[in-house]
């Protein structure tokens, strides 16, 4: 807060991520929309030859899959959301901060420097808390995938004793 105030208010450029990706949004429905369609046709086929392989394990699978389907659709939306509540704190603690530079000389003419700090610093702190959040919750996928994973090498090398 040492610097002459005038460095403040000079006049900012867009950013040029913004410029940058601006021809670039047509683009992903289309990408999108063949994947997708790739990828049923896909799911569909295996599934109509694992039923006329087995109908057993089709069964199994028709049944196990859809749950495990809607429960990671339901938790990848819990993990957006988070991560949607992350950016919005990270864009009020940038909004904050860009509103006290951009003031800077009503900041100094009511000396609320350490105020404007320590304002900004709870929002960073908020925004950490909820990131803390979101890593934390990645990291329990990530063990449950683990574990998952142990589960099937000690079911796949048991042997069957008669």
């Amino acid at each position: 807060m040492q610097s002459p105030t005038q460095l403040y208010q000079a006049p900012c450029p867009p950013p040029l991520a913004m410029r940058w990706s601006e021809p670039c949004g047509g683009y992903g429905s289309l990408w999108w929309s063949r994947r997708f369609l790739r990828s049923m046709c896909s799911a569909l086929m295996a599934t109509c030859i694992m039923l006329y392989i087995s109908p057993t394990l089709g069964a199994v699978v028709l049944g196990v899959v859809p749950v495990l389907v809607c429960t990671a659709a339901a938790y990848g939306a819990f993990v957006r959301r988070l991560s949607k509540r992350v950016m919005d704190a990270l864009a009020k603690a940038t909004e904050s901060a860009e509103e006290s530079l951009g003031n800077i000389r009503t900041v100094r003419a009511f000396s609320k420097e350490l105020s404007e700090i320590a304002k900004y610093q709870r929002s960073v702190y908020d925004a950490f808390k909820l990131g803390r959040t979101v890593r934390m919750s990645n990291c329990r996928s990530r063990s449950h995938t683990i574990r998952y994973a142990a589960l099937y090498v000690l079911l796949s090398t048991r042997t069957d004793e008669a």
